[in-house]
């Protein structure tokens, strides 16, 4: 009764309407016909969807049987909720509609969400856990993580064909000491720089978005952006992936021990180990001598 769970694929009873999933369940959790009316009402007017109350699951679109299922998790006023990719399948409007609802209750519910969309978690996580291989590789609040693992904030240059790579770095590099180069494609270049340098942009994008020098680097358009928790999960996937090949490529103390052995010596160490073993029980040493007489 005090936990609520959503999986991430709808489980419905394509006979019975919104009203009858949302009665089933409520009942399961301890409601009773007198008093389980108000509860379904509640309901249905938290996930806007009064007008679906006689509807089967079949006869509603995908949006609408999401939220029956974020429904049948809700109904009794479970404290507890955990929701496995609650927005999974959604279109951007009705995940927005979504992530609206759960940040409505947050307060009133503990709400665990496991989830790949990494805009979803930073919207509506108070703490993230990044997971990889089944262990929680770090932990902590979206403005913490970013700090850590994030790299500040990014420049992102568009080119045009007659793009001066050279002239383009050292233009940026000139105002933001620390800028590094993270992309080069086709299309557009990426620079990254730290946080504490901000108050020097104002004087870059007077020099890259001079119409004269813009022409002459080849530069179509300067865009700036700020670390996402996308960013902040592809670096903890880079350092952990990166972490675990050089443990793997370090031979452990017995691949040691042993490849130095010849297997004459190797014979020799197992008979005096069990040499020790028989001198340490003396019935073992009297059954021997039992079986020699």
């Amino acid at each position: 009764k005090s936990v609520g769970l959503c999986p991430q694929t709808n489980n419905h009873f394509e006979q019975l309407t919104v009203e009858e999933h949302l009665y089933f369940f409520g009942l399961i959790k301890g409601y009773n016909l007198s008093n389980i009316g108000p509860e379904i009402d509640r309901v249905l007017k938290l996930l806007n969807i009064e007008d679906k109350r006689y509807f089967k699951p079949s006869e509603i679109s995908g949006g609408m049987q999401r939220k029956l299922q974020l429904g049948i998790t809700f109904i009794g006023g479970s404290k507890i909720l955990i929701l496995d990719e609650p927005s999974s399948g959604l279109d951007v409007e009705t995940r927005r509609t979504v992530w609206d609802l759960l940040l409505s209750i947050r307060d009133q519910h503990a709400i665990l969400i496991t989830t790949h969309h990494m805009e979803e978690a930073d919207a509506l996580g108070d703490r993230i856990a990044i997971m990889s291989q089944g262990e929680v590789k770090c932990s902590g609040s979206p403005i913490f993580l970013k700090r850590v693992f994030g790299v500040g904030y990014f420049i992102r240059v568009a080119k045009t064909n007659t793009f001066d790579k050279a002239n383009c770095e050292q233009a940026i590099r000139n105002h933001l000491k620390s800028a590094k180069l993270q992309k080069d494609s086709t299309n557009e270049i990426l620079f990254s720089f730290k946080k504490d340098e901000t108050a020097k942009l104002p004087g870059l994008f007077d020099e890259l978005q001079d119409s004269e020098r813009k022409q002459r680097l080849g530069i179509a358009s300067v865009g700036i952006s700020v670390t996402s928790m996308d960013d902040v999960f592809l670096r903890v996937g880079m350092l952990f992936d990166k972490k675990n090949s050089d443990v793997k490529s370090k031979p452990s103390l017995s691949q040691l021990l042993v490849s130095d052995r010849t297997p004459k010596s190797a014979f020799g160490g197992l008979l005096l180990k069990r040499f020790h073993n028989i001198k340490r029980q003396p019935f073992t040493i009297l059954f021997f001598i039992g079986l020699i007489a």
